[in-house]
């Protein structure tokens, strides 16, 4: 077990947090916090999106499980809604933007 904990900050005031904790393939969230003032900004979705990037550069790391949320009014029910995210497998290469012009045989 490593827990980490991960922070998104604006001129240095804290914003987001979440704790993660890698085990063998999987990390999983464990907590998390928004300042109230912070949620029009969406720090919380900023946040996830740094850890699936940190998460991507260990070969080892395959899965990021949000845990579950019992009912439509749970905080983190509704984050997992507005994130529209779905079951996969973290992808250890970038995606790349391609143009037909890279595509074209010479």
């Amino acid at each position: 077990m490593r827990p980490r904990m991960f922070v998104t900050r604006k001129d240095g005031v804290p914003l987001a947090m979440a704790v993660v904790d890698c085990c063998g393939d999987t990390a999983a969230f464990l907590y998390g916090a928004t300042a109230d003032d912070a949620l029009p900004t969406r720090a919380g979705y900023a946040l996830q999106w740094a850890v699936l990037c940190h998460l991507s550069r260990d070969p080892a790391m395959r899965w990021y499980a949000l845990g579950g949320a019992g009912s439509a009014t749970c905080p983190l029910h509704q984050f997992k809604r507005g994130l529209v995210g779905k079951a996969g497998v973290i992808l250890h290469e970038r995606p790349r933007m391609s143009s037909p012009a890279a595509n074209t045989r010479r």
